[in-house]
Formats: structure tokens, C-alpha cells, sequence
């Protein structure tokens, strides 16, 4: 049980992306939807959004995403 907790997860709680990038995948990333933070090609943990706020200023479309682990949804 120890080697469970020897390497902590990241505590993320929140994920910031330029929705223009990719406007059709962030389109599809809404409330109670799920997404898998991968970091350098290695899965790290499955959340869940929570939350998401838009913000469209001078032709400039972000998305930040309030997400929780998928664990304790």
C-alpha cells in the first residue's frame, strides 16, 4: 500500500487552453465531461470538468476548465 502513495499526483485543478487552436475539440469539452491530463506521452490522471468559463476578447477565444479527479466525482 505504501508504493500507492511514494509518487504523488499533480494537483491540478484547473486546465487553461487556446480554444482556437482546435476549435472543434473544444466545443466538444463540457460540464460532467471527462478528459485525461497526459504528460511527455504518459497518462497521468483521469478528471472530470467541473466547471468551464469561455473568454472571446479582440479575436482571441480561451477556455479554462475547473476539473476535479475522475476518483472523487
Amino acid at each position: 500500500m505504501v508504493e500507492d502513495y511514494s509518487v504523488p499526483f499533480p494537483c491540478i485543478s484547473s486546465i487553461r487552453l487556446n480554444a482556437q487552436e482546435d476549435p472543434v475539440f473544444a466545443a466538444r469539452l463540457d460540464i460532467q465531461g471527462r478528459i485525461k491530463i497526459v504528460r511527455e506521452k504518459v497518462p497521468i490522471r483521469d478528471y472530470r470538468i467541473v466547471g468551464r468559463r469561455d473568454e472571446v476578447t479582440g479575436g482571441r477565444w480561451m477556455v479554462t476548465f475547473e476539473v476535479i479527479p475522475n476518483d472523487a466525482a
